[in-house]
This record gives structure tokens, sequence and C-alpha cells, in this order.
């Protein structure tokens, strides 16, 4: 078969087993997955970063939608971007771009706890989605 152009990795309904699959919905997954719409994918032969993966014929029901990729299959989480000052006050545009490092451990499944580091108890935390590229 051939490469899959849209990627997710789930957990299956049918064995518990996790999966890298291509959905077979269209449209957002993440909202589809927040309303509890049926969710379905022809489930990878390898890694998406391997050279040889292709979609299989083999479809397999999402019960739990996962993170893109495992802390694992990622090195270095790298981003670029705005920085956003207080609330209120001016945004003003960088000269530059703005290059942050994230860990791994910030990886997230969708609708899972946020879990907020002892450190930052007490503090007001703002919350933000990110994505990134590897």
């Amino acid at each position: 078969m051939s490469p899959p152009d849209r990627i997710i990795r789930f957990i299956a309904k049918e064995d518990s087993k996790t999966y890298y699959g291509q959905p077979i919905q269209s449209g957002d997954i993440g909202l589809l997955y927040h309303t509890k719409a049926l969710l379905t994918a022809h489930t990878l032969s390898a890694s998406p970063l391997a050279a040889n993966c292709s979609v299989t014929a083999t479809i397999r029901t999402v019960a739990k939608l996962l993170s893109p990729l495992t802390a694992s299959e990622i090195r270095t989480m790298r981003g670029m971007g705005k920085q956003y000052g207080a609330p209120g006050a001016a945004i003003v545009k960088p000269e530059v771009a703005v290059m942050f490092f994230k860990p791994t451990t910030s990886l997230q499944n969708p609708g899972d706890p946020i879990v907020i580091p002892l450190a930052a108890k007490g503090m007001k935390n703002v919350y933000e989605g990110e994505l990134f590229l590897h």
C-alpha cells in the first residue's frame, strides 16, 4: 500500500494494543475524539518515522487517542514563536524569532489531565497549545 498522509497513534478497542494509523474519518481528529465520535484507522506497517512505513488494509477502532509520537521517538523538541507579554500589555513583534526547547516529558495525550509541576503550585498557570515538527 501507499505511505500515510495523516498519522495518529492510538490504543485499539479490539485488543488494547497501541498502533500508528491513518484515520479513515476526515476533518479535525482531535475534535472528533473530544465529541466521542467513532474513530477508525488503517494501521501502519511500521513507525511513521521508518522509511518503509505504509498504510495496511487492517482497520482498528480508536479506544484512546495518544500523542502522535512517543518520548523515545523524539530526541529534541524545539519550537519557534512569538513571545506574548502580560495580559493587557502591547504586543510587540520581535525583531528575531524566539526559539525554545521543551522536555519530552511535556508530551500530552488528548484528554489526559495536565500535570502541574510541584515548583509551579500556587502560581497562575496559563494554558497554551503548541505544535512542533520533528
